[in-house]
């Protein structure tokens, strides 16, 4: 029988365990398994059984065959209190947390490679086999659409993301559009600024536009953290697309819900420059200051991104992306003093609820072994690298997504099917790839290509896998 998306939140529950094992924490689990009773709106709570062998069957280990994940330890039907208590509170307290290894890195692999009502999006995250390679696309709802034009005709992008049904209703219509593997809500990265006290604004032709940039600590000292509530209409669009997809697809495949938020510097670089920049120099000069503003802003962003992704996931959010699209425009020195540390935290935060984190960025050649150091379940890639160096760069213990060039959708098919052929081959099979472009779709593309795409990744990806 199918297993429907309230086993499947079980996902959460089992990673989260892996990750307290993999802490260390396992003698302290009975503790938390008579906890009492499990805190109301928790997504466990509403779409999971919280049963031990549902949880299980929802990775798809065997209850009565597979190796107990945690030796010594008896399941008990309270493993969402568990997993609440433990996850979110103890994981979050644990002094040696940058030293937990990614999920699964030294478990064996489920033999069985797309069992019915799992997601392969989640399994490739998870560095799971897979019967096919997954595919989504960064921006795969936008302004290439005919039926997002339409939208947009009656509403300002604005509108759209902060109005949940609308939200919702293009999300919808993309994935199903396309038939990918995985559903992003339609948002934008910069929500979170209006909470936080700073307003903007949408200008043709130029991008957002922050009405009044920070460039001093009393600014920020004078930044709200405590109106994170204001954004929830982005968890109820999210409650919306996850009810929609509650059923698995007609190949037995449970569509992934992608939530997501930006990272500590790319937010900060828009709140200090204004807009986009071509070179942060207002940002820098913050950065390298040392007056205390830069360290208190990561600390105040981290804060609101944290409760926004948190909404998220109890609205049905299966993984977590952060953007950190500007990244790219700083040294490995820099990038290593300012910005690894807090993002690594908010990475961490988020993993603790018990969903993948996908870390993304744009020119981070030069910075992917110190952006693997994160410990994001997956790293994006951009198309600026190969697509086996840049795993190699990573290591075996994440997962990759990438990397097509955006642009390339615009050529003949012919080549447009090499440039998949040659990504798909240099992820050679291997457990943990999910094929997406480099960066979003951009307007104009042609729709027809991206579909071809998607049907090539299932075409070209159906070989034998291998594991890492």
């Amino acid at each position: 029988m199918p297993i429907s998306r309230g086993s499947q939140a079980q996902h959460r529950v089992i990673l989260t365990v892996y990750r307290l094992k993999l802490l260390g924490l396992r003698k302290r689990l009975p503790f938390f398994c008579a906890a009492g009773a499990h805190p109301d709106g928790h997504r466990s709570a509403r779409r999971g059984s919280g049963q031990p062998h549902t949880a299980l069957r929802a990775l798809h280990l065997n209850p009565i065959t597979s190796p107990n994940p945690l030796p010594h330890f008896p399941f008990s039907d309270r493993l969402p209190v568990l997993v609440w208590k433990a996850g979110v509170s103890s994981i979050l307290n644990a002094s040696h947390l940058k030293h937990v290894a990614p999920p699964f890195a030294s478990e064996p692999t489920v033999p069985d490679s797309h069992p019915v009502g799992s997601s392969r999006f989640l399994r490739a995250c998870l560095r799971q086999t897979v019967d096919r390679t997954p595919v989504w696309f960064l921006r795969q709802a936008g302004r290439y659409m005919p039926e997002y034009r339409a939208v947009r005709k009656h509403h300002t992008l604005l509108e759209i993301c902060r109005t949940p049904e609308i939200a919702a209703e293009v999300t919808i219509t993309a994935a199903e559009r396309l038939g990918v593997d995985a559903a992003i809500i339609f948002a934008d990265l910069l929500l979170p600024l209006t909470p936080m006290g700073l307003d903007f604004e949408f200008v043709a032709g130029e991008g957002p536009q922050v009405h009044t940039p920070i460039r001093s600590l009393e600014h920020i000292q004078a930044l709200r953290t405590d109106r994170t509530a204001d954004l929830t209409y982005v968890a109820r669009a999210i409650e919306k697309v996850a009810s929609h997809f509650s059923k698995p697809r007609a190949d037995g495949d449970q569509l992934g819900i992608i939530g997501f938020c930006g990272a500590p510097f790319t937010l900060a670089s828009y709140m200090i420059e204004g807009g986009s920049s071509r070179n942060y120099i207002e940002a820098k000069k913050m950065m390298y200051a040392g007056d205390g503003a830069w360290p208190l802003l990561m600390e105040k962003l981290n804060t609101v991104l944290f409760d926004y992704a948190q909404q998220q996931v109890e609205a049905g959010a299966d993984c977590i992306q952060v953007f950190d699209s500007w990244v790219g425009a700083l040294s490995v020195t820099d990038y290593r003093q300012f910005c690894l540390a807090p993002t690594t935290e908010l990475v961490q935060r988020i993993k603790a609820l018990g969903v993948p984190v996908i870390y993304f960025g744009v020119e981070t050649a030069s910075l992917l072994p110190s952006m693997a150091e994160t410990t994001a379940d997956v790293l994006g890639l951009d198309w600026r690298i190969p697509l086996d160096q840049g795993w190699q760069a990573i290591g075996p213990g994440c997962a990759v997504q990438g990397n097509l060039d955006p642009i390339a959708l615009f050529a003949p098919l012919d080549v447009l099917e090499s440039r998949v052929r040659e990504i798909l081959s240099l992820a050679s099979g291997r457990a943990g790839h999910i094929f997406n472009l480099g960066h979003g779709i951009v307007p104009g593309t042609p729709v027809e290509n991206v579909i071809q795409v998607v049907e090539w990744v299932r075409q070209f990806s159906l070989a034998s896998r291998t594991t890492l």
